[in-house]
């Protein structure tokens, strides 16, 4: 009773699927309706008749015609048992077809195929029409959440590019106004002192203070001038990529005492989309900057190198190296957009970003393809 109220819902469900509708011709048999299970007794049952008729009736239509050797016996029992199991693999072949018409439709999802869907109409045995509808079920839904899921990513790279672009500009700003004011003022007193150091009529005890006070301006001026440069080079702006790269490792990588180095020959004179120069800064930057704080690193090289329609950026260095998972991990759990920005910036001009780490140091490689700046 239970098993009919099962299929009776199986049927109704399957019925109301688009395209479901049976004709005359298509109208399945009792026994195609079995469940599979039943189906498989069924077919060793009458297998083993059969195989039992046959050797049967082949021994005794030939004990009363010839006498044989046992080893003819044997080869008449050999070749019942073969036909007989020939015989079962196509049945079981039959039977089973549905199981493979799932299995093609799993392989279609595994390759990237998430339209894939079983045909579970054409399924007479409810066990595989149930199952075909359960996977098309959890398919659909899969689908409708990948969709979604990607709109959401979407929408979120959309803002990440909203942000780092308004972020780009904030640096310029600030740059600007350290550079026109602050810089200008701290000049501007650093020659005061100077020459009211010199004046006559200058105490030893106050020009001794002027002079300090012109060292305190030098320091503060210097120091203003290595906050310009990590919140935006103007040399970026006025010569480009490469210019600025080579600046930064003269000012901020050898003066930590580490070797650096910078090939980009096809890159020498060229300028490249504003965008994508800044983004390509930007993952250098914070490449050096981690060299410089954590990597214990002799040497550093970078390389900038164009192949056709790509361009690709690798930042080298010998340092102790570190566990990539584990930093990611815990960048995202302190908030720390240092790896997750070099990421995001390659993924908003349609590059990746890969980093391999070891013993032997680390290597960042960014592939970007040009011309992919709005």
């Amino acid at each position: 009773m239970k098993t009919q109220t099962a299929d009776t819902s199986w049927r109704a469900t399957l019925e109301s699927q688009p395209g479901s509708e049976t004709t005359a011709e298509s109208k399945p048999t009792a026994i195609e309706l079995l469940p599979l299970y039943y189906k498989v007794l069924i077919i060793n049952a009458l297998v083993i008749l059969l195989g039992a008729v046959i050797g049967t009736f082949s021994a005794w239509m030939l004990s009363g015609v010839i006498r044989f050797q046992p080893s003819t016996h044997f080869l008449l029992i050999g070749t019942t048992i073969t036909t007989v199991a020939v015989i079962n693999v196509m049945l079981l072949r039959y039977a089973f077809q549905p199981l493979n018409a799932l299995k093609l439709v799993v392989r279609e999802v595994r390759s990237g195929d998430t339209t894939a869907r079983a045909d579970a109409a054409s399924y007479h045995d409810p066990d595989f029409a149930e199952f075909g509808l359960a996977l098309n079920s959890m398919l659909g839904e899969i689908q409708a959440n990948a969709a979604t899921i990607e709109a959401d990513k979407n929408r979120i790279r959309a803002l990440t590019g909203k942000v780092i672009s308004a972020q780009e500009q904030e640096r310029k700003r600030i740059a600007r106004e350290l550079h026109d004011d602050t810089g200008q003022l701290l000049t501007a007193l650093i020659l005061r002192t100077e020459r009211l150091s010199r004046m006559e009529g200058c105490s030893g005890d106050v020009q001794e203070q002027l002079l300090q006070l012109k060292s305190q301006a030098e320091q503060t001026l210097t120091e203003v001038r290595r906050i310009m440069l990590e919140l935006r080079p103007a040399i970026l702006d006025d010569l480009g990529l490469i210019p600025a790269v080579r600046w930064y490792l003269h000012e901020r990588v050898e003066r930590e005492g580490i070797a650096a180095k910078l090939e980009a020959n096809d890159l020498e004179d060229d300028r490249l989309d504003p965008e994508i120069e800044t983004a390509v800064f930007r993952i250098i930057q914070e490449s050096l900057t981690n060299i410089i704080k954590y990597a214990k690193a002799n040497q550093a090289a970078v390389t900038i190198e164009r192949e056709g329609n790509l361009l690709t950026v690798r930042i080298k260095d010998d340092g102790k190296g570190f566990d990539t998972k584990e930093a990611t991990e815990r960048a995202a759990g302190t908030g720390s957009l240092g790896l997750f920005g070099m990421e995001e910036r390659a993924a908003l001009l349609g590059g990746r970003l890969e980093i391999t780490s070891g013993v032997s140091g680390t290597i960042v490689q960014a592939t970007i393809p040009l011309g992919a700046a709005g």
